[in-house]
């Protein structure tokens, strides 16, 4: 995946979201959908993922993420090379940063979350482009940019999935008090 093409490298960092997801018990069309497509004033959107928090808030996530460079950079023969390759990298990192602020999908998608988040597909790759340009990480923060990595992504799931275990089991202890609630009715009819 890492030697091929961007659209190749995109879709492993997908199978790599989808693998998180799906490992923590999310369900597509429930907890997550894929592939939306949004039109605005200036064109149409489409996010790789959007993650559904309950309450009504989402998470956008994108995987698109180039690693060409930083494959060059890795397999480079020399010092100078690698050098160029990893400023290449981060500047590659920076422009995607930019790229993702500028589609504006919280506004798109419709919600109070005011950030997208970046999804890197291995740890190194972000390591490297943050130790070649040192503002990059917080100057995506700046642009409700958050980058992550296949730990923070699914650090960031967990909780999500905790907090649509809560809900579940309140919906569930609510349908048992409507039934208790109900059956009470029938006893005191009865009774009575």
């Amino acid at each position: 995946a890492l030697k091929g093409d961007v659209q190749m490298q995109g879709a492993w960092g997908e199978m790599i979201v989808d693998t998180i997801l799906t490992r923590l018990g999310f369900r597509e069309g429930v907890e997550y959908t894929r592939q939306e497509s949004f039109a605005g004033a200036d064109g149409r959107a489409r996010t790789d993922y959007i993650i559904n928090i309950p309450g009504g808030e989402r998470i956008v996530i994108d995987s698109k993420v180039s690693l060409v460079d930083f494959e060059a950079m890795t397999n480079a023969p020399d010092a100078d090379v690698r050098k160029a390759r990893l400023a290449a990298h981060a500047r590659s990192m920076r422009t995607h940063v930019r790229t993702l602020s500028s589609k504006e999908y919280q506004s798109r998608v419709g919600t109070r979350l005011d950030f997208v988040v970046m999804f890197v597909p291995i740890e190194a790759a972000l390591g490297a482009a943050a130790s070649a340009d040192e503002t990059l990480i917080l100057d995506a923060l700046d642009l409700k940019v958050a980058i992550a990595t296949p730990t923070t992504l699914t650090t960031v799931m967990m909780t999500v999935a905790s907090m649509w275990k809560v809900e579940r089991q309140h919906l569930h202890a609510e349908e048992i008090a409507s039934r208790a609630g109900k059956l009470y009715d029938k006893f005191a009819g009865f009774v009575g």
